[in-house]
């Protein structure tokens, strides 16, 4: 299996470091050779790694390493950590990451072409030859690849989350995901959640993730509710189309940015830190294999370096991303969708803040399902606005302010 091959690779006596410029796809491995062992990720960093200093150990989650009783910190997938046996000494060795240079100065319409034909590979390559699931919210990420997963004529079911409540507005997920669906002919699973259902979900979510930031609990609730229901239904795998915001530019920061490849780089820099821990326990969980097309290496390698005029116009964001939607059949109306962030588009916040209507805020409902304390934190102010928001963000957070510090 890959794993086999990945193994084989490593014992062919090849350099560590070529071995994993080598490897296409999602990895995380140990190997000893030499009195040394290595401690390797994917590029991106969809597969996790922890480990501890003193004592020296490894862990795929931050909280098996706890369990112990060691301090854990996530390994940098930008890096190869070597430990020497014999010395007892770390040593973590520098990978190159993508670039967003020299742009593309083909056409247009040849860039389009190229980014189409390297999305539908990326979806080809992740089929597999078993039930699986796709994640849908009816936006043109999600679209797209239910689309093309379509197109290879594999049975697929999509699956959106929501939360019924009587005094809600339709979440728009549901209407944005029930329209699209019915318009392309999917086989759509909608999963309705109650506030109280909600309620029993925190206590098992919130210490899984180990984080008790709000957004990431929010969009962790409906995650984890499609998963279970995903590997109910026997499917072994699900699609998801995290990745796309950052390479095609899909955020608001992005709209401001002076130079735009270099603000989506700096995203997937980031994005093993932000969402790809999460998503993965959440999916090991459940014995579900998680598979991510807009992160596929070739992918990111080429997109970084699409102009940014073709990203974004004016208000128009993810415009490469749009058009090829059009070009493979989705409607105009689906692929210029205006995006909405999963807690928002599902209703997840308001339910949050409902049952938070007895404490000081939702971070602090939040929190008490949290059995780690976050970092303290000092916090470099000037008695600014900018200064001070800062602070405050961080205190919403949960993060304990110990000290200002003043230059």
């Amino acid at each position: 299996n890959d794993s086999d091959l990945v193994f084989q690779l490593l014992e062919s006596g090849l350099p560590i470091k070529l071995v994993t410029n080598l490897l296409d796809g999602v990895y995380a491995f140990a190997y000893y050779r030499d009195d040394v062992l290595y401690l390797a990720r994917d590029l991106v960093g969809v597969k996790p790694i922890w480990y501890s200093e003193k004592p020296f150990a490894f862990a795929s989650e931050r909280k098996a390493l706890e369990k112990m009783g060691f301090s854990g910190k996530e390994l940098n997938p930008r890096q190869i950590l070597e430990y020497d046996v014999k010395s007892k000494k770390i040593k973590l060795v520098k990978r190159a990451f993508f670039t967003t240079a020299p742009e593309h100065r083909q056409s247009e319409t040849f860039i389009q072409g190229k980014t189409q034909e390297l999305l539908t590979k990326a979806v080809w390559k992740r089929l597999p030859e078993k039930k699986f699931g796709l994640l849908f919210s009816g936006g043109v990420d999600s679209s797209v690849l239910a689309q093309l997963l379509k197109a290879f004529k594999q049975p697929f079911t999509c699956y959106t989350v929501v939360v019924d409540h009587p005094s809600f507005q339709e979440p728009h997920d549901l209407e944005a995901a029930t329209k699209t669906a019915k318009a392309l002919g999917l086989d759509h699973k909608i999963l309705k959640i109650s506030q109280k259902e909600i309620e029993k979900m925190l206590p098992i979510v919130i210490p899984l993730i180990e984080d008790n930031n709000v957004q990431k609990v929010s969009v962790a609730l409906t995650f984890f509710k499609a998963v279970e229901e995903a590997a109910k239904d026997g499917c072994k795998v699900l699609f998801s189309g995290l990745g796309a915001e950052e390479l095609f530019a899909g955020y608001k920061r992005h709209k401001s940015s002076l130079q735009l490849n270099k603000e989506c780089l700096s995203g997937f820099r980031k994005m093993y830190e932000r969402d790809l821990y999460r998503d993965d326990v959440i999916t090991m969980f459940h014995s579900v294999e998680l598979r991510l097309p807009f992160l596929d290496r070739e992918l990111i390698e080429y997109s970084l370096k699409i102009p940014p005029s073709l990203k974004i116009n004016g208000e128009k964001d993810k415009l490469v991303l749009r058009k090829i939607a059009e070009e493979i059949g989705i409607s105009h109306e689906t692929a210029y969708r205006k995006k909405r962030a999963a807690q928002y588009g599902s209703n997840v916040q308001k339910a949050l803040k409902k049952l938070a209507s007895n404490h000081e805020s939702v971070s602090a409902y939040v929190d008490t399902f949290s059995k780690r304390k976050n970092p303290r934190l000092g916090a470099l102010l000037s008695s600014g606005k900018d200064s001070v928001f800062a602070m405050y963000s961080m205190m919403v957070q949960n993060y304990p302010i110990e000290c200002l510090i003043t230059l």
